[in-house]
């Protein structure tokens, strides 16, 4: 080990001098064992004794401190200690640090500097391929036993558990609707466990139908009715506002299905060509006293808020809530016809709360589930030090186009500069943070920034959790106005927002880009250089510049 290598320099210099650890109790101290041989290590952690207490008697002989992680170091701190004229943070971040109080008393300030930016950086890169190529989120799906079952993966978990609720949406309001010649097939199906895919239920459906064709040799009789009224309010024959199947913009039922229309609309759920909709549908619902009326019950009685129906029984959902808006209903269909799924065509245009579609923390991006390329795609560098420049060589690898953002403009660096973040997120396809935070840093990755990012870009940061509006970010996520994100960091650590638990376009690691045995030893080695330089009057190694 290179620390072992300097015991003689130690040994030389008679008594060890006094360093001073400031820790909270809950961090290891792992440079404990190889400093307390060659230094004196005063620990207020280890100390019966209160901590103000502690510093007051140790006051005058303070020369060094040790910043153990993220441990908050105050001026109330540092003034307990007069004559500190070095602190040393394990961290490359020193936002935990009254930088303006060490900068005040001309306390010298050292941090990790390049210890961790090779580590930070390969995990940097790791999260953003995982998020585009959905490393993770395929895993997850092997590991449920999922490939045998449905194939290769096909969707984010949150939008599978979407598009399954509304297939059973839809199933059950369908089966509400047959009249009593299909009770028979009606019955078996509502039994079913699992309840059948849509597709497989109209299929059903219309081999009943078709087998009543060939015996009675008549005409299709009235069969499938899909409106379902709202069960508190009373029967009536036509309780749908909008005709759900004709598409003209706030065409009634009543105007769609008067006796005697030259051209009766054609049936566009029901799959049969040339089904007139008159002998499709029957215009009922059912009213109180029916035996499948307390099957259309609504939980929580006369809210009125859609006239869908909810059967009992329909699995509830326990995330955080989020109700589908008429774009976000129009967005499921899309992709429910994208991937060849059969829904009955229903009109929700006018409908602003749909409860049997609500319940579930939805991330409807069309890119959720999607895998991505990295040659040629845009990155842009919040922050090019030492970790920041370690990504762009990396990513230059992988034939991306880099850019970055700073406090200034670096004079050699060949990347297209931008002054600000909200002009690099506009050019870019990715953003990695790599810049400590700071009162100026804070929330800078907001909602302008991620508007102007775009649904299709992917957030990554190792710097700091405070850099994110991390609200804000959920809400994106969430609502699909964004791609993806990849997190080593959070705002209120160890907390993590649980909507983001369950999204195959998001990344969650623990705070650990940096834990590598090399990057350990490697701080060790500098920590050791520093206290060693600061007692012998020689240059100190990685000085934090304080502005």
């Amino acid at each position: 080990m290179a620390v072992e290598a300097n015991q003689e320099w130690l040994k030389s210099n008679g008594d060890p001098h006094l360093v001073l650890v400031h820790r909270l109790p809950s961090f290891n101290f792992q440079l404990k064992d190889i400093l307390q041989p060659h230094f004196h290590l005063l620990d207020p952690a280890d100390s019966p004794e209160p901590a103000c207490s502690f510093l007051s008697s140790h006051a005058q002989s303070v020369r060094a401190l040790i910043c153990v992680a993220n441990t908050p170091l105050t001026a109330e701190t540092l003034n307990l200690l007069p004559s500190l004229e070095l602190v040393v943070a394990s961290s490359a971040g020193v936002d935990h640090i009254d930088t303006q109080e060490c900068r005040r008393r001309g306390i010298i300030l050292t941090n990790a500097s390049t210890a961790f930016a090779e580590d930070a950086a390969d995990y940097a890169v790791t999260l953003l391929i995982d998020v585009w190529r959905r490393i993770s989120a395929a895993d997850r799906f092997l590991h449920a036993g999922l490939w045998p079952v449905k194939g290769g993966y096909p969707l984010g978990s949150k939008m599978k558990v979407l598009i399954d609720r509304y297939q059973q949406d839809c199933v059950i309001q369908f089966l509400m609707g047959l009249n009593e010649s299909y009770s028979n097939v009606r019955d078996q199906i509502m039994l079913m466990d699992p309840i059948p895919q849509v597709s497989k239920v109209f299929s059903l459906v219309q081999q009943q139908e078709k087998q009543h064709q060939m015996l009675l040799n008549t005409p299709a009789i009235e069969s499938m009715a899909l409106f379902a009224k709202n069960a508190s309010a009373p029967f009536k024959p036509f309780s749908r506002t909008y005709c759900p199947h004709c598409k003209i913009q706030g065409h009634s039922v009543e105007d769609c299905f008067k006796l005697g229309n030259s051209k009766p609309p054609i049936c566009s759920h029901c799959n049969m060509s040339g089904h007139l909709a008159e002998k499709c549908y029957k215009l009922v619902g059912y009213p109180p006293g029916h035996k499948l009326y307390n099957r259309g019950r609504r939980p929580g009685g006369n809210t009125r808020q859609t006239n869908m129906v909810i059967a009992e029984g329909v699995p509830k959902n326990h995330v955080d809530k989020m109700d589908l808006i008429s774009n976000q209903y129009q967005k499921i269909l899309k992709l429910l016809h994208e991937n060849h799924t059969p829904v009955p065509t229903m009109s929700m245009a006018n409908t602003s709360n749909l409860p049997s579609m609500s319940g579930i923390a939805t991330c409807l991006s069309t890119y959720a589930h999607k895998s991505f390329d990295l040659g040629g795609k845009r990155v842009g560098i919040v922050g090019l030090g030492s970790i920041g420049f370690e990504v762009s060589k990396r990513l230059e690898a992988f034939g991306c186009s880099i850019a970055y953002s700073s406090r200034k403009e670096k004079p050699h660096v060949p990347y297209p500069y931008h002054a600000n973040v909200l002009d690099l997120a506009a050019h870019s396809d990715a953003l990695v943070l790599c810049c400590s935070l700071s009162e100026q840093t804070r929330h800078i990755i907001n909602k302008d920034v991620m508007t102007a990012l775009g649904k299709k870009g992917v957030v990554i940061n190792v710097g700091r959790g405070g850099l994110i509006d991390e609200k804000e970010l959920v809400r994106f996520l969430l609502r699909g106005d964004i791609g993806g994100a990849g997190l080593d960091v959070f705002e209120d650590e160890p907390d993590v927002p649980r909507q983001l638990f369950e999204l195959d376009n998001v990344v969650l690691s623990p705070h650990r880009a940096i834990f590598t045995p090399e990057a350990i030893e490697a701080l060790n080695q500098l920590t050791f250089t520093n206290l060693k330089a600061f007692f012998s009057n020689k240059p100190l190694q990685s000085v934090y510049q304080i502005e």
